[in-house]
């Protein structure tokens, strides 16, 4: 069966605060999760406010932890000041370290005041290697995360080579790209992946309302 109504709209009523350009990285990761494993995280991370400026992962410097940003936006930058994405509500940094064994290739830096979850990365790791069933749900949503993600720097690196100005900064093409993806993901959208959607916004709100504040 094929849902044909509003994607965005119906799971930014599910969450508590900002906008969402991107929902795959929640829905994802969210949507595989079990409300035991989103009550695991929320007792052993923190909510933390991160003011403009503050750089929250460093290119070539390991990363301690996991983030998931409930407010706010970040700039990801690696040779340059010119960010080639941007992070807001939803998205998650420092996951890759989680995958390959390698230094950020990255800097993540806080575009305004926001608001993130930080999740300890010996604390998951260790979930990961003694819970077979969370991990199995982790890994499972990394890898639709990931596959989401690889399409869409697909569809960015096409419409670059087709542009015929010179000045558009890569993080604009980018986001004309994600602002397609909604109409095109609303159509091929089943009911199944729409309860998943719901869900996955209730756990992510259950998630900002349960953790600690380092504040």
């Amino acid at each position: 069966m094929i849902y044909s109504g509003g994607l965005a709209p119906a799971f930014r009523r599910c969450l508590t605060c900002g906008t969402v350009t991107d929902v795959s990285t929640t829905l994802f990761i969210f949507g595989q999760l079990s409300d035991l494993d989103i009550e695991w995280m929320a007792h052993r991370g923190r909510r933390k406010r991160i003011p403009a400026g503050e750089v929250i992962i460093h290119r070539g410097v390991a990363c301690d932890f996991l983030f998931v940003i409930f407010r706010g936006r970040f700039s990801v930058t690696i040779d340059s000041p010119e960010a080639v994405s941007h992070m807001r509500i939803g998205d998650v940094a420092g996951e890759m370290s989680l995958i390959q064994a390698t230094l950020p290739g990255a800097t993540v830096t806080a575009v305004e005041e926001s608001v993130v979850f930080s999740l300890p990365k010996p604390l998951l790791l260790e979930k990961l290697e003694t819970d077979d069933g969370f991990a199995a749900r982790f890994y499972r949503g990394m890898a639709m995360l990931l596959s989401d993600r690889l399409a869409t720097k697909n569809r960015v690196l096409t419409r670059i080579k087709r542009a015929s100005s010179s000045d558009r900064q890569i993080w604009q093409v980018e986001d004309d790209v994600m602002k397609e993806k909604e109409p095109a993901a609303e159509a091929e959208l089943d009911m199944e992946v729409l309860e998943r959607l719901h869900l996955a916004g209730d756990r992510f709100r259950r998630l900002q309302e349960s953790s600690s504040s380092l504040d």
